[in-house]
């Protein structure tokens, strides 16, 4: 009796299997919506399984592939919350965070907030992170971030000193060569410029 219980366990878990392959079929024919929907409903129905995890990391990729940014790195969040102990799965969902995140840096005005919070969030994780693609790429979309926020940080400075409020121009101007300290090599911009701004200002407070 014991081998027959054991015989429709197999059975059970070969038919959720065949399921799971199957949503992948339609992965691999770039269905994604289907596929998205297919593996929503999966994660939910075998959430105690094994295979409930290799599917709700299908959901981060194609949330994210749809540009649901921050659907993915909710669903990544719950996949570090669930399946704590699981390095590999968790580096994934560390990494799917990070990318939702950098895609979430779109302009001056709403991207600065978003990439200081990215810079602490990869400053937190990345030592977590062992798999040398994740990092490398990570490390340089990290780059571009400081990159972001120096010049972010210029041009508010800018508009600042433009309309003579020169202790908030200064604020937005050392915060900028803070960041710039943090970027690797580029020529984009220099500290000279920055701090040509930071001089000008002095001399103008000294003035008045």
């Amino acid at each position: 009796m014991s081998c027959g219980k054991k015989d429709v366990k197999i059975a059970s878990q070969d038919k959720i299997n065949k399921e799971y392959y199957k949503i992948m079929r339609e992965f691999d024919n770039e269905n994604y919506n289907l596929a998205l929907q297919s593996f929503e409903k999966f994660t939910k129905q075998y959430s105690v399984n094994p295979i409930a995890k290799q599917s709700l990391q299908m959901e981060i990729f194609l949330q994210y592939v749809a540009e649901k940014y921050k659907e993915s790195i909710a669903l990544s969040d719950m996949y570090i919350k669930l399946y704590a102990i699981d390095n590999i799965g968790v580096e994934y969902a560390h990494y799917m965070t990070i990318m939702g995140m950098y895609k979430g840096i779109k302009d001056v005005d709403a991207g600065v907030d978003v990439a200081l919070q990215l810079a602490g969030y990869i400053g937190n994780n990345l030592p977590k992170i062992k798999n040398e693609d994740y990092r490398s790429d990570i490390s340089w979309r990290l780059q571009k971030i400081y990159l972001f926020i120096t010049i972010s940080k210029i041009i508010a400075g800018d508009t600042y000193f433009n309309a003579n409020q020169y202790i908030s121009a200064m604020i937005q101007y050392q915060e900028a060569i803070k960041m710039y300290q943090k970027i690797g090599d580029t020529k984009l911009i220099t500290i000279n410029e920055i701090q040509n701004r930071v001089n000008a200002i002095n001399k103008i407070i000294g003035i008045e």
